[in-house]
């Protein structure tokens, strides 16, 4: 019994030991805003400008790509109802007006930069944040347990 609880505690401290901090992973979108992943869970950018609040640069660069992120959108919304009537209207057999899907493409172009800025600053929140960490996620090259059953019982396997 005293040999398990050595065992034990032994296991839980060495397996503890190797912990590093969780990294913020962006997932970039050409025509939309970028989608992170902490934790494993996704997030949108409202919720990484509280996550990300700690850290002032990366705070700094998150609030400003949620900035560029709504006046892309702003143009985006309007631009693709200005394009969308029109080919509605061509498709149910009415005389299109092709004119606002030119003004509709055209806010369309307008917000590519706002959104080329959106994933830049995005990334550099990311990158800020990430070099804030205790531990970078790549730094720590551990060790690492398997627990599984052999044909004779149990087995522990460690590996360095």
């Amino acid at each position: 019994m005293t040999n398990f609880k050595t065992l034990l505690i032994a296991v839980l401290i060495l397996s503890t030991s190797g912990m590093y901090a969780q990294q913020i992973e962006m997932v970039k979108r050409p025509l939309d805003a970028p989608t992170f992943t902490y934790y494993g869970t996704k997030y949108k950018m409202k919720d990484m400008v509280t996550i990300m609040k700690p850290n002032i640069i990366a705070s700094n660069h998150i609030n400003q790509a949620r900035t560029n992120n709504t006046f892309a959108q702003i143009l985006n919304i309007p631009g693709g109802l200005l394009v969308g009537y029109p080919i509605g209207t061509a498709i149910a057999g009415g005389d299109a007006n092709w004119t606002l899907a030119i003004v509709g493409g055209g806010l369309i172009a307008l917000s590519v930069p706002f959104l080329t800025a959106t994933n830049r600053h995005s990334k550099k929140a990311v990158e800020h944040y990430n070099a804030g960490q205790p531990y970078p996620e790549n730094a720590i090259k551990g060790h690492t347990f398997t627990f599984g059953m052999t044909g004779n019982g149990l087995s522990l396997a460690l590996q360095f």
